[in-house]
């Protein structure tokens, strides 16, 4: 008879049985086309995720420019989870900042554009600095998210000229396209210098 006509159990690679007939090029083809088809060994770029993907497929998922950072992920049945690539991250300073009590002020060019739906980590630190003279807390948000002000009870006291570091991270389930920025407050204003700011967004599953 005609093979190969046995699989293994787990990948489902073919084989021959003692029943088939001797046609070892045949044998082999069939060998290496299934291998060529599991992704897992080699998977493919794709600018968008599949729209029906079988359980266990795996993409490198391109961002979209100027960054086109790449992610490695396997479809689990209901997400995208994400095992391989770097964060979106981008840097900068900002000086005579100000702010008051209840109001957030954007930091220029402190944005990041999320390249698809799904789970991110955000993470923001660096150094802020207050130069007025009267002293006050202060402390640094998230903008664009479902809970921006998630992290506004973590203020720092500042006195004129002391510089003090600041951390923020969250979690946030964020939509295609969404804008997460980072927001500057103080209870009651004040006259802010940042250094060294680096806002990352890290994704850990895409859903679409």
């Amino acid at each position: 008879m005609a093979g190969p006509s046995a699989t293994t159990p787990r990948l489902a690679l073919p084989y021959p049985i003692p029943d088939d007939t001797v046609d070892v090029p045949r044998d082999l083809q069939a060998l290496a086309t299934k291998l060529d088809g599991i992704t897992g060994i080699s998977p493919p770029v794709v600018t968008a995720l599949p729209a029906s993907p079988t359980i266990g497929q795996e993409v490198i998922y391109q961002g979209p420019p100027p960054a086109s950072l790449q992610w490695r992920c396997r479809w689990t049945g209901s997400t995208w989870l994400v095992f391989g690539g770097p964060p979106i991250w981008i840097g900068g300073s900002n000086s005579g900042v100000t702010g008051g009590a209840g109001v957030n002020v954007a930091l220029p060019g402190m944005t990041i554009t999320i390249p698809a739906a799904g789970r991110y980590t955000i993470r923001a630190q660096g150094n802020r600095q207050l130069t007025s003279a009267t002293a006050t807390v202060a402390w640094t948000n998230f903008s664009g998210g479902p809970n921006p002000d998630a992290d506004a009870t973590r203020g720092f006291f500042h006195v004129q000229n002391a510089t003090l570091p600041f951390v923020v991270e969250t979690a946030l389930a964020l939509a295609a396209s969404a804008v997460i920025g980072l927001v500057h407050s103080a209870l009651v204003g004040g006259t802010f210098n940042y250094y060294q700011s680096v806002l990352s967004a890290m994704p850990s599953e895409f859903t679409g």
